[in-house]
Formats: C-alpha cells, sequence, structure tokens
C-alpha cells in the first residue's frame, strides 16, 4: 500500500492554533487520502490538553481520534495512516487548551487531476 500513494502528489498542510476553540486544520476536497498528522507543542513552558477529531460530513458526527491528551514541552503526536481516504467536506479538527503553543500538520495524499 505505502508505494501506491508515494508516487502521487503529497503535501503537508499546516495550521498553528491560535484559539482554545476547535479549530478546522483540514477540509477535503476532490479525492484525498490522508498519510497522517502530527501535532507540536513548540511552546517553551506551556503544557496544553489536546483533542483531535475526525469530522464525517456523510454522518454529521465528530469522531475523537485523541481525546484530553495532555501535551508536553516540546512534545508531539504523531499519528501514522496508510491513506486514510476522506469524503467530501470531511475535516480534520484539533483544539488546544491554551492558545497560541500548537502546530497541526496533516500530510495528505492527492490523486494527481482529481483533488483541488
Amino acid at each position: 500500500m505505502a508505494g501506491n500513494f508515494v508516487g502521487n502528489n503529497c503535501r503537508i498542510v499546516p495550521k498553528r492554533l491560535t484559539a482554545t476553540t476547535l479549530t478546522d486544520c483540514f477540509l477535503a476536497t476532490g479525492y484525498t487520502q490522508i498519510i497522517g498528522v502530527r501535532i507540536v507543542n513548540f511552546h517553551a513552558t506551556s503544557t496544553p490538553t489536546i483533542n483531535f477529531q475526525y469530522y464525517s460530513a456523510n454522518d454529521g458526527i465528530s469522531y475523537y481520534m485523541q481525546a484530553n491528551y495532555v501535551l508536553p514541552v516540546a512534545g508531539a503526536l504523531w499519528f501514522t495512516y496508510d491513506a486514510f481516504a476522506v469524503y467530501e467536506n470531511d475535516k480534520i479538527q484539533v483544539q488546544s487548551s491554551i492558545a497560541n503553543t500548537v502546530d497541526a500538520f496533516v500530510l495528505i495524499a492527492e490523486i494527481p487531476g482529481r483533488s483541488q
């Protein structure tokens, strides 16, 4: 499976969490597959609590991928997926209990000519 999507266009979608509310880090358009999600605490002294969700537009439900995780100083969470396919308008959402301490990176593979 890994060799299948490596040949496709891959990119990173970065998002700085500037508020303590649930933040949309990725909105699916076209035909995308999520390779992984990395959540990083870049702050020197803060330890925010993190919630990470997948929102299914078809179901209208948010599913927790990680809930109430205390992210240590200079720590990171790395979620790897073998090309987790998402539907149009599905979302990857992250929430941090402390604003301006966390960056989220969604790594995606796109099908050339079919993704936006």
